[in-house]
């Protein structure tokens, strides 16, 4: 019998739902999921992945961090984005977003 912890935190109307506790926060907006959440995941990843074939759609990856000069060349850089540099000096950005990547995509 799976057991079913609600939180007390309302989101809208709806109340956020941990089935057995397996989805632990860590901080705010941050969250680990343990294995039986996880598989829940790939589940729903597989389902997602099933219907994009099914109407002849493509899967797409992109990086999470982005050199900061593709930030720069739109326009979108801005203090809120988190940078960090490699040993050589290259600046990147963690991209919230995968817009500006595909823009420069060729």
């Amino acid at each position: 019998m799976i057991k079913i912890k609600f939180s007390d935190k309302l989101y809208g109307r709806h109340f956020i739902v941990y089935p057995q506790e397996d989805v632990k926060k860590s901080a705010s907006g941050l969250f680990a999921l343990l294995p039986l959440a996880l598989r829940a995941v790939d589940k729903l990843e597989a389902l997602v992945r099933h219907r994009i074939e099914e109407v002849g759609g493509q899967r797409l990856s992109l990086p999470a961090l982005t050199a900061a000069n593709l930030w720069e060349k739109t326009g979108r850089m801005s203090e809120e984005l988190l940078k960090v540099q490699d040993r050589t000096g290259r600046s990147f950005v963690l991209a919230p977003v995968g817009m500006v990547f595909t823009c420069f995509m060729n």
